[in-house]
């Protein structure tokens, strides 16, 4: 039995090392992430960032062995974040509604917050994937998560689950208006960025919800024109 204790006890304090480290990380990650919404990040020392998550530099340092791994770190954390509440939301039902037109205006709503939750970061995100082209992975690879989430949801709420098309034409509508949303977060004085929240996603619903109503595009070629007939030398008299 004292064996038993005196086992027990490294486990116990091993336990409350690892928990100390987890939350000095995830202080490090918080902190890090206020100075990427705020625009700061790149021009705060990671001196600074200890001090203000109230650690060593040198414990820093151990954790992220340069800013880049840190800003990775953020990133992560912040769309692994985003996503989890999404795919609550589709659990809950959230997107579960009467219509099509509904569950899109609902998604379109979601979208809509996580760009105004997130938009320093999108600016650093994208400014990032111009310098160094991995960035651009984790913006497709985040989109593209979302866009299944939200697709799957759209298509529950519909009365063509298993339709190809339909769920091609959800896929397009997504694409576009997330498009737009973007580029308004990315550019202060894109069109549509002087429209109130709740008239943007007006739009936004009505144009992605006639893009999946939209009957299919038929990809066929255009019309030749008609050659015009050669016409008949009149006949010479004898």
């Amino acid at each position: 039995m004292k064996q038993a204790t005196n086992d027990a006890a490294p486990k116990r304090a091993l336990a409350a090392k690892q928990e100390r480290s987890r939350q000095l990380r995830d202080r490090v990650i918080d902190r890090g992430r206020v100075l990427v919404e705020q625009g700061g990040f790149a021009g705060t020392s990671m001196a600074e960032i200890a001090r203000a998550a109230g650690c060593s530099v040198g414990a820093l340092y151990y954790r992220f062995p340069d800013k880049d791994a840190l800003f990775d770190c953020v990133i992560e954390q912040a769309t692994s974040s985003a996503l989890e509440t999404i795919r609550a939301k589709a659990a809950a039902g959230r997107y579960r509604l009467s219509t099509t037109a509904k569950a899109v205006h609902a998604v379109i709503e979601d979208f809509a917050d996580f760009i105004q939750d997130n938009q320093g970061m999108i600016r650093v995100v994208y400014q990032r994937a111009l310098e160094e082209s991995r960035y651009w992975a984790v913006v497709r690879t985040t989109g593209f998560a979302m866009g299944s989430i939200w697709t799957a949801a759209i298509l529950d709420s519909s009365d063509r689950p298993g339709d190809p098309q339909f769920r091609r034409q959800v896929r397009i509508a997504l694409a576009h208006v997330t498009g737009v949303l973007t580029y308004a977060a990315l550019v202060s004085e894109a069109a549509g960025s002087h429209l109130s929240r709740e008239e943007q996603i007006h739009w936004l619903a009505l144009v992605a919800t006639q893009i999946i109503e939209a009957p299919p595009f038929q990809n066929t070629p255009p019309a030749q024109p008609e050659k015009p007939k050669a016409k008949r030398k009149p006949d010479r008299p004898d």
